[in-house]
């Protein structure tokens, strides 16, 4: 054990050890975090956690949670956790990217034509897979109408041959998620965060991105998560934007709107 010293339960006074143990973390986001340990008269020990709502050391640390255990003759065991964010970090937002797959319409998909035919000539609809459209000169022309089953080729024992895009309708295509988290402590955090949530669901050009990866042309991004997330008195604001298709997102879609 350490320091002793005196705290107020009440108005009646109560002995206080600090115990040796005390850490202070730090993570890889820059999120501290911190454990102090007392041993205390049992019945001072829920007066202990009340006072401990900052860090008696680095006030921008705030008390998270706390655990009283209680020992023989009337001692108990004090655990109080911290957490927030250090005002004089000068770390700015980390980013951080992962490949993922979504589902998109199989005639987007660059080949469509070689392995399903253009729209506009029958000639060219790939019999072998079924491929049909509504024909040039009616309504809905070019609309895809999918892959029949293989009924005009045979099998074994002359049963129609299986037509592995029999009722294909979409396709998974590699994409990439893109993530910034940004700290913010006490001092920047009562500034109005509306500005994060500004373009959610929309276009948006992530920070940063070209360090990470160099896209093909009309490809965009879109802001689809914003997260803010109370860290002591700071905020842990995190932000992530999904890489659209090979076509981009649709500015008809996803673009602000001007009213």
């Amino acid at each position: 054990m350490a320091n002793s010293d005196i705290i107020y339960v009440g108005k009646s006074l109560a002995t206080l050890l600090e115990d040796v143990p005390s850490t202070i973390n730090y993570d890889d986001e820059g999120v501290v975090g911190a454990t102090l340990n007392y041993t205390v008269d049992w019945v001072a020990a829920p007066a202990l956690v009340a006072v401990l709502l900052y860090h008696p050391d680095f006030t921008f640390l705030r008390r998270e949670d706390a655990t009283i255990e209680r020992m023989e003759a009337g001692w108990a065991k004090v655990s109080v956790t911290f957490k927030g964010i250090d005002p004089n970090t000068e770390d700015g937002p980390t980013y951080s990217m992962r490949g993922s797959t979504g589902s998109e319409p199989i005639e987007t998909h660059p080949d469509f034509a070689t392995f399903a035919g253009k729209w506009w000539d029958a000639t060219t609809w790939n019999a072998e897979n079924g491929a049909e459209f509504v024909k040039k000169g009616q309504p809905d022309q070019g609309k895809f109408l999918g892959f029949r089953l293989g009924e005009d080729a045979e099998g074994e024992g002359g049963a129609p041959a299986f037509n592995r895009k029999a009722g294909l309708r979409s396709y998974l295509e590699g994409g990439l998620l893109f993530r910034e988290t940004e700290l913010l402590a006490k001092e920047k955090a009562g500034q109005a965060q509306r500005a994060n949530m500004a373009l959610l669901g929309y276009i948006d050009e992530p920070p940063e991105v070209e360090s990470f990866v160099d896209l093909e042309e009309d490809r965009t991004w879109l802001l689809i998560t914003c997260s803010i997330e109370e860290v002591g008195d700071g905020l842990k604001v995190t932000r992530e934007w999904r890489c659209s298709g090979r076509n981009g997102w649709d500015p008809d879609l996803y673009s602000p709107s001007d009213s």
